[in-house]
């Protein structure tokens, strides 16, 4: 004789049978530390581009500068948070500046196009800005490469749209060198074009003020106010803090640049200095302390590049912006030559390419 089984019944069997599998093997469905902050970390970088393009379309609306502050500082929280939590078992470890600059450079570019511009842009090699001619074919004839184009960010910043790199501006020039051997004095403020630093403490390291003054002040001091120590945005939003973020601009990846990157701002149709408007404007001088007037940029002479002499490890490339031209200095004290010094300029990745829709102008 066949029996009936109520249906109902059977799906209150099934539902014990499955919930008790799961239940014996619960540990092989738990997320290991690792994929959490990993899947966390995903997720906090999908917010902050969404952050980014909001104040991105924020702004356009009403016509101004975009405001990513309140992005910056939440993410920087979230981030540290994961890491933390994770106690060293993420996947990566300390990328919260690069995974900022990255995604940054990839939400300004997107920015960009939907601003009006043709296309994403790719680096783009820049022309040496000379117009004189002395024959056909020579460079100031041909004027091969990129005109100069930069954008004052107002913050302090330049961007090359060319290169897409980021620079420092620097102010306050009257001629009087100061040898940075600290935070003391006109060296409180990095930006100031008269300061002088080493590149090398000793040895051939890169390990001189220059890195030891000048790099500590731009990516571990708040913005505004390079003399208060930070590692975190909240040491500067504090109650206690000088407002603002952690890090010259709100950036902490500022670095020195390679002997190639330097040349890429020297304009060699000019001289004294061999620099485009945008790093020396007609408002340079003493009194010139304004970081957003795109007037008040100042460069003096001559500039370290990271770039190291293969040929003697003693010395380190310069470049020189009284002439023009790019040189050696000696990095190292020998029996014959003192170490010398020269001025630091900075540069990070990720600059903005401006599109037609910018309320920002193009200097050249």
């Amino acid at each position: 004789m066949t029996k009936r089984i109520d249906g109902k019944r059977v799906q209150r069997v099934l539902v014990v049978a499955t919930v008790a599998a799961l239940a014996a093997c619960g540990p092989a469905w738990a997320l290991d530390a690792a994929t959490k902050c990993r899947a966390g970390k995903l997720t906090d970088a999908g917010k902050y581009c969404q952050c980014r393009l909001k104040a991105d379309a924020k702004a356009a609306k009403k016509a101004a500068l975009p405001d990513y502050g309140k992005c910056d500082a939440v993410f920087s929280k979230k981030w540290q948070a994961k890491e933390s939590k994770a106690a060293g078992s993420c996947p990566s470890n300390g990328d919260e500046a690069e995974v900022r600059a990255r995604t940054t450079e990839h939400t300004d570019a997107l920015a960009s196009l939907l601003a009006g511009a043709s296309a994403l842009r790719c680096q783009h090699l820049p022309a040496s800005g000379q117009t004189v001619s002395y024959g056909p074919g020579d460079d100031g004839d041909l004027q091969m490469g990129e005109p100069f184009a930069f954008i004052d960010n107002g913050d302090g910043t330049i961007t090359d749209v060319n290169t897409r790199l980021m620079w420092e501006k620097k102010i306050a020039f009257d001629g009087v060198p100061v040898d940075c051997i600290d935070e003391m004095g006109t060296c409180a403020n990095p930006h100031d074009a008269d300061n002088l630093y080493s590149w090398s403490s000793g040895g051939t390291d890169f390990s001189g003020s220059l890195v030891a003054v000048f790099l500590e002040q731009l990516n571990n001091r708040c913005d505004k106010d390079p003399r208060v120590v930070c590692a975190t945005d909240d040491d500067c939003s504090g109650t206690d803090g000088p407002g603002g973020a952690c890090g010259f601009a709100g950036y902490r990846d500022w670095r020195v640049p390679s002997i190639r990157e330097l040349l890429t701002i020297t304009d060699f149709g000019r001289l004294d200095p061999s620099v485009p408007p945008a790093f020396h404007g007609v408002g340079c001088g003493p009194s010139c302390t304004d970081m957003g007037d795109p007037a008040c940029a100042c460069t003096a002479d001559e500039y370290w590049s990271s770039t190291t002499d293969p040929a003697d490890p003693g010395g380190a490339y310069a470049a020189r912006h009284r002439r023009g031209n790019g040189g050696l200095d000696i990095k190292i004290k020998t029996k014959d030559k003192d170490s010398q010094r020269a001025g630091g300029f900075a540069v990070r990745e990720g600059g903005r390419t401006i599109g037609a829709g910018s309320t920002q102008d193009i200097i050249k």
